[in-house]
């Protein structure tokens, strides 16, 4: 069975879409309103607001072409990241945040997309905030495989050929003469 094609423009408006609805304290009941509660898989759904310490992390998303490039980061104890699950643990919540996101468009546009992961083994980066505290960002960048093929040739850029190559014709290989102003009587008196 063939899969069905899809315009990017539209792919990209329901990912964004998506990514759109997702702030923190959307995981919990006592802050959404009319929809049910969405479980992203983020590090900040754990626990209270108010009582737990916060944990800071989010992503991101851009497109470019036909790739989705995905941004994770976060704050970490430096004691955690050298844990030998430092980088798996990070990588399955880039994976959950993936899912959740084709979860919520196939419920919103009743299609599927399907992502499929360029970036072979993503780096998972880690900047010291002090001896306690660190910062990680990983960047994973996934093809959204299901578009339509873009046409090579609008018929915007046939008309601009035409009246680019009629402006090219007017060039000419003749030199201008420098032309001297006339000049003017008091130009003696004046100086």
């Amino acid at each position: 069975m063939a899969k069905t094609k899809y315009n990017i423009l539209d792919v990209i408006n329901g990912i964004s879409e998506v990514v759109m609805g997702i702030y923190d304290g959307v995981h919990d009941t006592s802050y959404v309103s009319n929809e049910e509660p969405k479980s992203i898989g983020l590090s900040r759904e754990e626990g209270h607001m108010i009582y737990d310490s916060r944990v800071i992390d989010g992503f991101g998303c851009k497109f470019v072409g036909r790739n989705l490039i995905l941004n994770y980061s976060g704050e970490c104890r430096i004691s955690d990241v050298h844990q030998t699950n430092f980088e798996d643990d990070i990588l399955a919540t880039v994976e959950k945040v993936i899912s959740f996101i084709k979860k919520e468009y196939r419920k919103n546009n009743s299609a599927s997309i399907s992502l499929n992961q360029i970036t072979k083994d993503p780096v998972v980066t880690v900047q010291y905030l002090s001896k306690v505290k660190g910062r990680f960002s990983v960047t994973v960048v996934y093809e959204i495989s299901n578009l339509e093929e873009e046409a090579t040739t609008s018929p915007y850029e046939k008309r601009f050929d035409k009246k680019f190559k009629k402006f090219l014709e007017l060039k000419s290989d003749k030199k201008a003469e420098n032309q001297k102003p006339a000049a003017r009587k008091n130009d003696k008196e004046n100086y």
